[in-house]
């Protein structure tokens, strides 16, 4: 795939992700100022839920089910789209969507990228080619040039990560906390 293909992947995405946002902060800011009255109420519920059983741990598995159900919710547009996709990809997309997948990327950015800037295009970059790779089923390259300087890496490219499944392998090793090798037969 060329860096032209790549190019004009990203920037369809961007579109895509830019309506989906518009239309999910939208909804959220109905649901944030449709009814004050009703959150307070709401509110005082969970107060009076927690002060029933804040001394045993009913409470914190309960809330955390909760949100771990609500973190489902913004990957769910895409994985009705994909319903083919598997267990391990399946769980990259909401992790990509909720957050879990940003925060890793960001510390392994830190950690193996020169700090000289860009790392929030290389996150932008790599989490693009990932959900890419997940649609189409293949393992892509993450390294890109500048279209005006051939052989120049682009800034945005990783260094450390070379393609998808090496980024996805490393994701799943992470969360499981096991070696990348043991996680090598259920990542494809």
């Amino acid at each position: 795939m060329s860096n032209i293909d790549i190019d004009k992947i990203l920037k369809e995405k961007e579109k895509e992700e830019k309506a989906i946002s518009d239309v999910i902060s939208g909804l959220a800011f109905h649901f944030e100022q449709k009814d004050q009255e009703r959150s307070a109420d709401d509110i005082q519920k969970v107060c009076e839920y927690y002060n029933t059983f804040k001394n045993d741990d009913y409470y914190a598995t309960t809330m955390y089910l909760i949100c771990e159900r609500f973190n489902k919710v913004p990957a769910k547009p895409w994985l009705l789209l994909h319903p083919e996709v598997d267990k391990w990809d399946k769980f990259i997309i909401e992790s990509i969507f909720n957050g879990l997948f940003k925060h890793w990327l960001y510390r392994m950015i830190q950690i193996h990228e020169d700090q000289s800037g860009g790392q929030a295009d290389k996150e932008a970059f790599i989490t693009k080619i990932v959900l890419k790779s997940i649609e189409d089923h293949m393992n892509l390259s993450l390294y890109s040039e500048y279209k005006d300087e051939p052989g120049k890496q682009a800034y945005w490219s990783p260094r450390y990560f070379k393609d998808t499944h090496q980024v996805k392998l490393e994701f799943v090793s992470w969360w499981r906390n096991v070696e990348p090798k043991e996680m090598e037969q259920y990542i494809t």
